[in-house]
């Protein structure tokens, strides 16, 4: 990746929207290694905790610059007890040992008894200049999705990553002329990271993204970000096709493709969400997808149906070679 070929991110709350502009960003991210270089040695594996923000960004690529091996830890939440968060964090150092964390002020302080250095520092102010830099061998953690037993640290090389998005690209036809993807996807889970975030990177295509926790209070604001900045693909797991059914529709034309994943994939979810949209079913996928792989497996296009137990499941059809 070079930075200043690199795509914007716009982060949007409701009445805000705030664009990061990365290609301009390679002086203030060089500062940031310099600080981490100080206190932590190549290689160390490093958990990052942060809303999705341009701090999370700007540190995740000081952190490559670094030398470090990233890992986005789950930012905690007003519904999960704040032990369980601190078990799960503890649970993730160990599982991937991790030798930090970095992390924001308030976070800071629900990390007590945390044995790893916690490194909580403002970001610098934004320095202008045409400084650049390539990121051409790295690595990155990410954790497995814990559905058949504990989460698992996966690692991979940024030779595995381009890989994948390259299969990925040749599979989705994903421009980054064209196309823009809106995501209120955790970047603590796969699809999050790696569809709506690594991936996009590294093949030039941006991004619109709304905090996990916005979205929950916000709903509405994924159609309205869809319809402001003519978002063309957009990632759920099921749950999220039920909940947007639900909302008022936008003007949601610039889509080309609604991706279900993560989830098993609902027939009736499906249909009832691409009625309440006027959606063709051409502009629908499903896909199948592990931690394990980078991310995809199985990508399909249009609605294609199987009934399993006396359900109708969306399934997906066509199969990546190994990321991994």
């Amino acid at each position: 990746m070079i930075i200043s070929r690199l795509p914007d991110l716009t982060f949007v709350s409701r009445g805000h929207a705030e664009t990061l502009r990365l290609s301009l960003e390679a002086a203030r991210i060089a500062q940031l290694a310099g600080n981490l270089s100080q206190s932590l040695a190549p290689e160390t594996a490093i958990g990052l905790v942060f809303r999705s923000s341009p701090e999370l960004v700007l540190w995740w690529f000081a952190s490559l610059c670094a030398g470090l091996r990233p890992l986005v830890i789950q930012y905690p939440t007003m519904k999960q007890a704040q032990t369980y968060w601190q078990s799960s964090v503890r649970h993730t150092i160990e599982a991937a040992g991790l030798g930090g964390i970095i992390c924001d002020g308030d976070v800071h302080r629900h990390l007590g008894g945390i044995d790893v250095p916690i490194i909580e520092q403002p970001l610098p102010p934004h320095r202008d200049g045409d400084a650049d830099f390539e990121l051409d061998d790295f690595r990155i953690i990410q954790l497995s999705s814990g559905t058949t037993g504990h989460r698992k640290a996966v690692e991979f090389t940024s030779e595995a990553l381009a890989h994948h998005a390259a299969e990925y690209q040749a599979a989705m036809k994903l421009s980054g002329e064209s196309d823009m993807i809106v995501s209120w996807l955790p970047l603590y889970h796969d699809m999050g990271y790696v569809a709506c975030f690594v991936m996009p990177l590294m093949l030039g295509v941006p991004i619109t993204m709304i905090d996990p926790e916005i979205w929950v209070r916000d709903k509405a604001l994924l159609f309205e970000a869809i319809e402001a900045h003519r978002g063309t693909i957009c990632y759920m797991p099921n749950f999220g096709f039920e909940v947007m059914a639900r909302e008022r529709v936008r003007d949601l034309s610039s889509i080309r493709l609604w991706i279900s994943c993560s989830e098993p994939v609902k027939a009736a979810t499906t249909r009832r969400f691409l009625e309440v949209t006027g959606t063709p079913e051409s502009k629908f996928a499903a896909c199948y997808a592990m931690a394990e792989n980078v991310f995809a497996v199985t990508p399909s296009s249009g609605l294609k149906t199987r009934k399993i137990d006396d359900q109708m499941s969306c399934r997906a059809g066509l199969r990546f070679p190994a990321s991994s």
